[in-house]
């Protein structure tokens, strides 16, 4: 991640390959596409990349992770 007022880049630390960053709306939380050996799941964490990654895991090949706000009833 790169500061929009400039500066050194901050590095996402994931153990595997990461693609197709998203950003929740809030900005707090990103979801990604991980490779985990040959298993590409959707993963998410915090924005700051310092708290637990969360892994979805579906069968088959996850891809391009979304945010969807539900209407509330």
């Amino acid at each position: 991640m790169l500061p929009v007022t400039g500066g050194s880049p901050t590095f996402f630390e994931f153990d595997d390959n990461a693609y197709t960053p998203a950003w929740s709306p809030d900005g707090q939380r990103i979801a990604f596409v991980g490779r985990v050996g040959s298993e590409y799941d959707i993963h998410s964490r915090d924005a700051i990349g310092s708290g637990p990654v969360t892994r979805i895991a579906n069968p088959g090949a996850d891809r391009n992770p979304a945010w969807i706000k539900r209407a509330s009833s």
